[in-house]
């Protein structure tokens, strides 16, 4: 087994190139060598200007994931059972793009081989310390908790629950590291080519079903802003109002980061087909939303009155919705989960 795993790198690393001659694998191998040549006292604070840069490199570049997610592959293959301070690094620096990649490198993590990989790391033929075993485990831990019921990220739970059956025990909740948080994108995300998925999965008819109940929500939501750019006027909104716009404009750009991952996952020509419609709809709606914020401080800088409600959206709207409510009474904005 190990033979095949040695014989698979070697072909991949044939065609794709050694993981650390690109520029991320070469910022990784420099900060594991850091952990060697610096004290610990010290090593924290060092590493963590490292760390952060590695994963803007990683956001910033096409192939930012898989190239770090091979570089931190070999880097722990290379010295399981030999060094243990540089896999500790090697696990800092994979937590820490985890925590702060978003789905891209999420993805290239949720792989069951290379989480595998992890639990051999902490068997006996290793001799890992407590430290490391600790850290594998609560890592897989807390990616089984944040991603559950999200199916492109299956393996996490999968490998996860596997563990749990074998009698595996985990360290207790609080010594788990902070949460994983995905940030908001802060610009207009296209539809991605189908064509580039490289994480496809297959769904259940019972996750289809669940899918289409939150895509009910994302069309609901949609709706609800669009209709609401349509009847306000921008600068004589009330302030509940501009702050359901604003809580919208939230809530649909958080749905649509959830749409785009899944356009990339899910090998459904139909749901995927569904999908890039609904996130086109978004980009137009989210467009409309910048002309009217835009034309709204231009009008609060304004006398009162000269406000155009053409200038905001040249659509006609076919009913009055002027008597319903954005969202049902008593219910909050719903986000995609």
């Amino acid at each position: 087994m190990e033979h095949a795993r040695e014989a698979a790198q070697a072909v991949t690393e044939f065609f794709q190139g050694n993981p650390f001659q690109t520029p991320i694998g070469k910022k990784i191998v420099t900060n594991c060598l850091l952990a060697e040549s610096i004290t610990e006292s010290t090593l924290e604070e060092e590493d963590w200007a490292i760390y952060m840069e590695i994963c803007d490199m990683i956001s910033s570049q096409e192939d930012g994931p898989r190239d770090a997610i091979r570089a931190i592959r070999k880097r722990l293959q290379q010295n399981m059972g030999k060094n243990h301070a540089i896999v500790s690094n090697t696990l800092v620096v994979l937590d820490t793009c985890v925590k702060n990649c978003g789905p891209r490198f999420y993805c290239v993590v949720a792989q069951k081989d290379f989480l595998h990989e992890l639990v051999r790391l902490i068997g006996t033929k290793y001799d890992p310390p407590l430290s490391i075993q600790v850290k594998v485990l609560s890592m897989i831990r807390q990616w089984a908790e944040a991603f559950r019921g999200q199916p492109e990220y299956s393996d996490f739970c999968d490998v996860y629950d596997e563990l749990v059956t074998k009698g595996v025990e985990f360290p207790a909740q609080e010594a788990l590291d902070a949460p994983i948080v995905t940030p908001k994108p802060s610009f207009l995300v296209t539809s991605p080519s189908v064509g580039n998925r490289s994480c496809q999965r297959n769904v259940s008819d019972e996750q289809l079903v669940k899918l289409r109940s939150e895509l009910d929500v994302v069309n609901e939501n949609l709706n609800v802003f669009r209709e609401m750019l349509t009847e306000l006027q921008p600068g004589q909104e009330n302030p509940d109002d501009l702050r359901m716009l604003k809580d919208l404009n939230d809530v649909c750009r958080e749905m649509q980061r959830r749409i785009i991952v899944l356009i990339q996952q899910i090998k459904n020509d139909a749901v995927t087909s569904e999908l890039l419609i609904i996130n086109d709809e978004l980009n137009t709606v989210f467009a409309k939303y910048d002309r009217y914020m835009t034309n709204r401080e231009s009008a609060t800088q304004s006398p009162a009155g000269k406000s155009d409600k053409a200038e905001i959206d040249e659509d006609t709207a076919l009913i009055d919705l002027s008597d319903v409510q954005p969202v049902a009474a008593g219910t909050e904005l719903r986000k995609l989960i």
